[in-house]
This record gives structure tokens, C-alpha cells and sequence, in this order.
């Protein structure tokens, strides 16, 4: 589940501005009657939707945003901007926060030190320099620059998977360039370790494992034929460091993995990552809230499935490009509701009538959807990966960091995206 080259967290796009706004009416299908327990929200692509049972029948709302789940409330997750800019030096983080969807209070749960610190040396050397001010353009070219952001991959339960893209070429030290991989406990902040997500000796067995997977792909490489391209990935191999936090959650058959990235680092492999195929891991007690939300195949290995009672929601992936899938929803008296196409993959699945969710829940959910559509540029909501082939056979490669280049754009630019 990893997005292509874009900026991690999208500017909302004005379909899906209007997709917010308004509730989309189901297709009747065979029957008028919507299933009494058809309400439920459901994860897909990079956004969240919302469908709920009317007397006439399902109505869809849709919002680009990112919800978790724990402790029995709902977050949302997102992201801001941390711009620390002067005219000729460029310095934008990002921050990410969980908002409580019933109090509306907001808390930041990553907070990026790699610009901070540089902004602080900048303002050390150049002391009679002047930030910008929020409608300020800085320079073209600037002379300094060093840019995060934050990549959100999936979210299980109160855990959060993310890579984290840093680009350094300040004044005084070496260029850096560099992405790994990790999970944060949302409930705390803290980083997750594979030991507190599946205990000690699950781990001696996974870190066990993912050395001996790093060691033969090495291995592999070396063994290539002696071309000039081999000669060079042997050689940036010395500068792939294994390292245990780097990794992130994923699910394979409605059960845990643990999948690493190892970071590239130096002159030579910076920006690089390496890729190492899913883990199985055992399922530890917090699974089990996150199984229930996650699809079975169906006998069409094309559809993706959800039962509660006699009620199924379809995820039927007939577009042969994978990008999207057709949403539907069937009762056990043979009735079918098209609700329409979405953006692949669909992930998780929360049946609201099961989870007995109280009124000022829906109230905070109702808010959120409407707010979303009005999120200005320097606040945004998380983007989860867009869609890759289904069902894809695991793979390592060693690859450019979506080849970012090693700036971004003054806040000038920025506002003309």
C-alpha cells in the first residue's frame, strides 16, 4: 500500500470537495427498501465514506480523510505544515495529529526535529534574517533548503504506519537524503517497537528473520552478472544499514505482517530503499478488533467481502487496470444496491449499528465529514496510498524514494499548485 511519486498528504481536489458535500443516493436495484443494518463507514483508497439506510433506499457520503479507531471512539488523522522559511532558505516539516472526533480536540502525535533543528542553525549564522511571513514568497533557488514529510501507509487499530522522507542540503553539512519506515502508537505518540506490538519472543523470531531476508537479497546482488549497473548496486549495498524500527504493518490473509524498509544512506544509496517481502507474524490480542473490519475473499476471487447478519458489502474489482472497485450491497431476501465506483483498495470496514455508537459520536462524525472539504492548504487530511495490482506477489527492490528531488518549492509556489 505505498503511494507513487506525489506529496504525501494531497491537496483535496475539487471532485472530491464536492463529494463531501453532498449525500449520493444509492441505486434501488431490485428493491426500494434499503437493509435495516446497513450502516457502516468504510476505508477505500485514500478516502473515508459514509453509508447509511434510508426509506429510500442507501445514501453514500464520501470525505478524503482517515480514521482510526480504538478504545472504542474515533480519530481522525491528519497533517500540517511546520513552515520555518527565510527568503533564501527553505525549511517545511510536517506534524501529524489525532483529532477526538466527540471533543474535537487535537493532539500532535509526531512532531518532525530535522527542520527545526536546521531552522535554528540558519537563524544561529544569519542572525539578521527574517522568517517569512504566512503570504511571503521566498526566493526561486534558495540557497538552503531542508524539507520531511510524512507518508501515511495504513492504520491498525491505535497503530500507524508511516515512512518518513527527510531531505537536508544546508550550509556546513553533508547533503542527506533518506527514508525509513515506522509505527506510531497513536494513544501515546511513541514510536512501536516490533517487541511491544508482538511480543519477545515473536520478535527474536521476526528481526531473525528479516536479517537472513536482507543478507540473501545482498548476497543476491553481488552474485549478479559483473555489468556496470551490478558493479554499482554492489557497491551502494555497503551503504544499506538494517534497522529494527524501520518497518511497518501490514495484513496478508486478514492476518499480521511485518514488512522492513531498509534505508539507503551517504552519497551512494541515499534516497534509496530496499524492500523486504511481508513477515507473517502471530496475532497478538489487539488483532482481533482489527479482523473484524478487514474484507474476505469471496468465491470470485475478484470481490472482496463484509457479512454482518443478512446483510453483504461487495468490493468487486472487475477493472482490469485495479484501480477501482464497484461498492455494493445485498440483503438475504436477494435485494442489491449500487452504490457506485471508488478509488482501490477498499481496507476497512466498521459496522456502526454493532459498535453502538452513541450521539454525540455521529454528531462528530457528521462534523468531520463537513469539515474536511474546507481544509485549507496548510492542513490536510492523511492520504493512504493509492492503489496497486491486487493481490500482488511480494518482492524486493531497491529503488529510488519515489526519486524526490532534494528540495521543494517555496511558499509562493506552493500556493499555485
Amino acid at each position: 500500500m505505498r503511494l507513487p511519486s506525489r506529496c504525501l498528504l494531497q491537496l483535496l481536489l475539487p471532485a472530491i470537495g464536492a463529494a463531501c458535500s453532498r449525500d449520493q443516493r444509492a441505486d434501488a436495484g431490485t428493491r426500494a427498501r434499503a437493509p435495516a443494518a446497513a450502516e457502516f463507514l468504510l476505508s477505500a483508497g485514500d478516502s473515508t465514506y459514509w453509508v447509511r439506510g434510508t426509506r429510500g433506499g442507501l445514501r453514500m457520503r464520501g470525505s478524503p480523510m482517515l480514521l482510526a479507531r480504538y478504545g472504542g471512539r474515533f480519530f481522525e488523522v491528519y497533517v500540517a505544515d511546520d513552515d520555518r522559511s527565510y527568503y533564501d532558505a527553505l525549511f517545511v516539516g510536517q506534524r501529524l495529529y489525532r483529532r477526538d472526533l466527540v471533543t474535537g480536540d487535537s493532539v500532535a502525535v509526531f512532531d518532525d526535529s530535522i527542520v527545526e533543528r536546521a531552522a535554528r542553525r540558519y537563524a544561529r549564522r544569519h542572525p539578521e534574517a527574517d522568517p517569512l511571513d504566512p503570504d511571503e514568497d521566498g526566493a526561486e533557488d534558495p540557497a538552503e533548503q531542508a524539507t520531511s514529510e510524512i507518508e501515511v501507509l495504513d492504520v491498525h487499530g491505535p497503530y500507524l504506519s508511516y515512512e518518513h522522507h527527510a531531505n537536508v542540503d544546508v550550509e556546513g553539512e553533508s547533503h542527506r537524503h533518506v527514508t525509513r519506515r515506522g509505527v506510531l502508537d497513536l494513544r501515546s505518540g511513541r514510536a512501536a517497537t516490533v517487541r511491544a506490538l508482538f511480543g519477545d519472543r515473536a520478535a527474536v523470531a521476526l528481526l531473525g528473520e528479516a536479517r537472513r531476508r536482507f543478507d540473501a537479497v545482498r548476497d543476491s546482488v553481488r552474485r549478479a552478472p559483473a555489468d556496470e549497473r551490478a558493479r554499482r548496486a554492489a557497491e551502494a549495498l555497503d551503504d544499506f544499514t538494517f534497522e529494527e524500527r524501520s518497518f511497518g504493518i501490514v495484513e496478508v490473509g486478514r492476518e499480521p505482517a511485518v514488512a522492513f524498509l531498509v534505508p539507503g544512506l551517504g552519497d551512494r544509496a541515499g534516497g534509496l530503499t530496499m524492500e523486504l517481502p511481508p513477515i507473517p507474524a502471530p496475532a497478538p490480542p489487539w488483532w482481533s478488533a482489527v479482523r473484524e473490519t478487514l474484507p474476505t475473499q469471496a468465491a470470485d476471487s475478484s470481490t472482496d467481502e463484509w457479512r454482518r447478519g443478512g446483510t453483504t458489502v461487495l468490493a468487486s474489482y472487475d477493472d482490469t487496470s485495479g484501480t477501482t472497485f464497484a461498492l455494493s450491497v445485498r440483503d438475504s431476501a436477494g435485494g442489491s444496491w449500487q452504490l457506485g465506483r471508488l478509488g482501490a483498495p477498499a481496507r476497512q470496514l466498521y459496522w456502526l449499528d454493532s459498535l453502538a455508537v452513541d450521539a454525540a459520536t455521529r454528531r462528530g462524525l457528521g462534523r468531520a465529514f463537513n469539515e474536511s472539504a474546507f481544509y485549507s492548504e496548510d492542513v490536510r487530511s492523511a492520504s493512504l496510498p493509492k492503489a496497486r495490482p491486487r493481490r500482488a506477489a511480494a518482492h524486493v527492490r531497491l529503488a529510488a524514494a519515489d526519486a524526490r528531488p532534494p528540495a521543494r518549492r517555496h511558499r509562493g509556489a506552493r500556493r499555485g499548485r
